[in-house]
């Protein structure tokens, strides 16, 4: 799971996708979100930074919002598809 600073979406896996990019080539369980969840939280709780807290709080949002939305290929990793 990572963030860049160039991009607004967080970018999860580091699978290397053809162009042009489908569908996320795999999926995360209900348990492997509610532990990147549990990370972002642990993470937040240690941090006193309110720009590095909002950032926390978006890649949460975006996680939550996976079953839902399902997830897309980028060249590096898949992210949150969006609305």
């Amino acid at each position: 799971m990572s963030r860049l600073s160039f991009s607004d979406q967080t970018t999860l896996g580091t699978i290397e996708n053809e162009w042009p990019y489908e569908k996320c080539p795999f999926s995360l369980s209900d348990a492997s979100i509610r532990r990147y969840i549990t990370q972002i939280e642990e993470v937040r709780e240690a941090t006193s930074g309110r720009i590095e807290a909002k950032m926390l709080m978006e890649m949460r949002d975006e996680i939550m919002q996976i079953d839902r939305l399902g997830l897309s290929a980028e060249q590096y990793g898949c992210r949150v598809d969006q609305e």
